[in-house]
């Protein structure tokens, strides 16, 4: 009888990040932020304010966009913050072109794929099922079910675990030096998509193995 491993050395694992990967979440973290603002009296900030923050979960981005500006404690404006983005997640968020196609395709081709974020796990669930996706993703790690997020590589080794998956025969695709990073601690193939929210510079200086301008060139790489 063959061993998972052998099963799998002819296939690929892709782990995608989610936001700024998968689909566009700007607008719908940005509008959440400002919300929790307005509801503790703290500073408004611009979009592009906020997005500076997104990548290192919610209790950083709430951390720097809300609490640095008003008298409320972390724990509370994050549960404020949690709600209103569960409620909210999906409202102008769109997948990006040509991303379900490469899903489909990499599906077709017999390759597995998870979804590691810093996103809560209710809304990640959530948002994927919303966008008609969740079904082509084998594991989603988040922060309730990863002992320690990205950068840390935890996320990126569960999932090889559970799929049965070798560092050599798996990429990580993400949009922020943590998720390459990440993959690096890991020992897998780093893949740094350019079209995403995060910070193009810092994404640049982390020096992925490959960079892409859109999801099609993803199916080019390996």
């Amino acid at each position: 009888m063959k061993t998972v491993e052998e099963l799998t050395k002819d296939k690929k694992l892709y782990i995608f990040d989610f936001d700024g990967v998968i689909a566009d979440t700007g607008n719908d973290i940005a509008a959440c932020v400002q919300k929790t603002q307005a509801h503790f009296g703290a500073e408004i900030l611009s979009k592009d304010e906020i997005i500076l923050n997104v990548g290192l979960g919610a209790k950083h981005l709430i951390e720097k966009t809300v609490c640095n500006s008003c008298d409320v404690t972390l724990d509370e404006a994050v549960s404020w913050y949690a709600d209103c983005f569960y409620e909210n997640c999906v409202v102008e968020t769109v997948i990006y072109d040509g991303f379900k196609y490469l899903l489909e395709t990499l599906r077709e081709q017999g390759h597995s794929m998870c979804v590691v974020t810093n996103k809560p796990l209710r809304v990640s669930e959530r948002s994927l099922e919303l966008l008609g996706i969740r079904e082509f993703f084998d594991v989603v790690m988040c922060p309730e079910n990863t002992p320690k997020m990205k950068p840390a590589p935890d996320g990126l080794l569960i999932s090889m675990f559970m799929t049965g998956f070798l560092p050599e025969n798996t990429v990580m695709v993400g949009d922020s030096a943590s998720d390459i990073e990440a993959g690096k601690a890991a020992g897998v193939k780093t893949c740094g998509v350019l079209y995403g929210i995060g910070n193009t510079e810092k994404l640049l200086a982390a020096d992925a193995d490959v960079y892409v301008n859109s999801p099609a060139e993803i199916l080019s790489v390996w």
